[in-house]
């Protein structure tokens, strides 16, 4: 038995749903390592090809879970194309006074609120069958701007919260700079070495938003998911498809309100559409909030 077999088996039953925990469950632990099979169910085929725990699994750049490696290699066998839509809430009071929210939260400014409109208005009748948001108001706010008269189911999730910025939040980013430096270096410049009393790392807010991703990917594979989240969720689900590092996280594009990203999963295999785009904006200065 492979070290972390076990870890592996703690992890799918994690998240994953009571069904595929029932199909899992016909598999004996000494069968998971190796394991090239195929479990039907209601006749959509779900391969497990691959599923052996090797260091190979183990990538460089955002330390992707396991999870992530099975479903780009096995998990995702549909041959329909699932549509992944990623969005950061809209402009917010703090957004204007430069203060650090993370778990904390503040109302929507009237731009915020149109940056949502627009928005809206930019996706027109493309197919969105589920939208999970935040469940920080600002993005439960913005997910519902968005909607508008679709009739979408709205599901609240916290793994797509901000990150926690522990003793920062509700400090303007100019207190944060003056009474530790170090750590706002290494907030931009090295996060992984970022850590401060009360927060999570980068590494934690990966952890818990790819996790929750990969489950919402595999539960409504072949459709059409839009995502409320917040800035570091934003930049971290789209390095992971970009395959870039944890310290190139905060590589262009900015990731500013409101900004709609598009990616597409075809067998798995992710690719980026859209990125950061702002082409719904209908006025010009609201691209630095």
């Amino acid at each position: 038995m492979y070290p972390d077999q076990e870890r592996v088996l703690r992890e799918f039953e994690a998240y994953q749903s009571n069904e595929f925990k029932r199909l899992l469950g016909i598999i004996e632990n000494d069968e998971l390592v190796g394991l090239i099979g195929v479990i039907t169910q209601d006749d959509d085929q779900v391969e497990l090809k691959h599923i052996a725990v090797k260091s190979s699994h183990r990538r460089q750049g955002l330390g992707k879970s396991m999870i992530m490696t099975y479903m780009e290699e096995s998990l995702v066998s549909t041959e329909d194309k699932t549509t992944l839509y990623i969005v950061r809430h809209g402009q917010t009071e703090w957004n204007i006074q430069h203060k650090i929210q993370g778990h904390q939260d503040s109302p929507l400014t009237e731009k915020g609120i149109q940056q949502a409109q627009w928005l809206s208005e930019a996706l027109g009748d493309a197919k969105i069958d589920i939208i999970y948001s935040s469940s920080s108001r600002r993005a439960v706010r913005t997910a519902e701007l968005i909607r508008h008269t679709r009739d979408i189911e709205i599901k609240e999730s916290d793994a797509f919260k901000e990150m926690n910025m522990g003793v920062w939040e509700g400090r303007t980013q100019e207190e944060v700079q003056d009474s530790d430096p170090e750590s706002w270096d290494y907030f931009w410049n090295d996060p992984e070495k970022f850590q401060i009393q009360g927060g999570e790392t980068f590494s934690a807010v990966s952890e818990r938003s790819v996790n929750e991703l990969n489950r919402i990917l595999y539960e409504h594979r072949g459709k059409s998911i839009l995502i409320v989240t917040h800035s570091v969720v934003v930049k971290l689900l789209m390095a992971l498809f970009e395959n870039r590092s944890m310290n190139n996280i905060w590589n262009p594009p900015y990731i500013h309100p409101a900004c709609l990203c598009k990616v597409e999963f075809l067998k798995g295999v992710p690719e980026i559409i859209l990125h950061a785009d702002i082409a719904h904006y209908q006025e010009e200065g609201l691209e630095l909030t």
